[in-house]
């Protein structure tokens, strides 16, 4: 008895846990392993282009109880040395207990 209460502990825990290390913005990610990329929305220039110029920021997050950084549009265009954005797109990555959270800017 005392087995099948430590195992619905440890779902219960992993379950709970996997919202810390998801995201809002963009796809699902999964509980276990999670590597996906899209694009942000609106984030095509009026012309079509993309940019010379590339720029990423990273945000990560470490058992949903330490997270640092920052993936905003702003600070990969300022990594990039972008100041004319033309596209945006976004990776997640997680692994069990681990997160990343990528913006990546190009432009001129």
């Amino acid at each position: 008895m005392k087995t099948i209460g430590l195992i619905a502990l440890v779902v219960s825990l992993s379950l709970l846990i996997q919202g810390c290390i998801s995201t809002t913005l963009g796809p699902p990610m999964a509980g276990i392993i999670t590597n996906v990329s899209y694009p942000h929305i609106q984030a095509v220039a009026d012309d079509g282009k993309v940019g010379n110029k590339t720029g990423t920021a990273t945000a990560v997050n470490i058992l949903g109880f330490f997270a640092f950084g920052d993936a905003s549009v702003v600070a990969a265009a300022k990594n990039g040395g972008i100041t004319n954005i033309k596209t945006i797109d976004h990776t997640a990555t997680s692994f069990i207990f681990f997160g990343s959270f990528s913006t990546t800017v190009t432009g001129e």
